[in-house]
């Protein structure tokens, strides 16, 4: 267990080895673990940045990627169902 104690109204967390790591690898000169945990948050992307990116898309191929994204919640044993048939 890794401990940063050098705040006064730090708070004291437990990682495993791993996470420390991690971050200990991306931590950058001068920069504190809570810093890179506050890079890394500000990196993660917002849903918001999608808004607008298909608006451009023709229908034909708005309607294949469709069928594509639906498809991923029918069991493999429905989409496969062709390969029964044609035996």
């Amino acid at each position: 267990m890794h401990m940063n104690t050098q705040e006064a109204m730090a708070k004291t967390i437990a990682v495993a080895n791993d996470v420390y790591e991690m971050l200990a690898k991306d931590k950058r000169n001068g920069e504190s673990f809570s810093d890179v945990l506050r890079r890394w948050r500000r990196s993660k992307p917002s849903l918001m940045d999608s808004f607008g990116v298909w608006g451009d898309i023709p229908e034909a191929e708005f309607r294949r990627i469709k069928r594509v994204i639906d498809s991923v919640d029918r069991p493999i044993s429905e989409e496969l169902a062709w390969r029964k048939r044609a035996r």
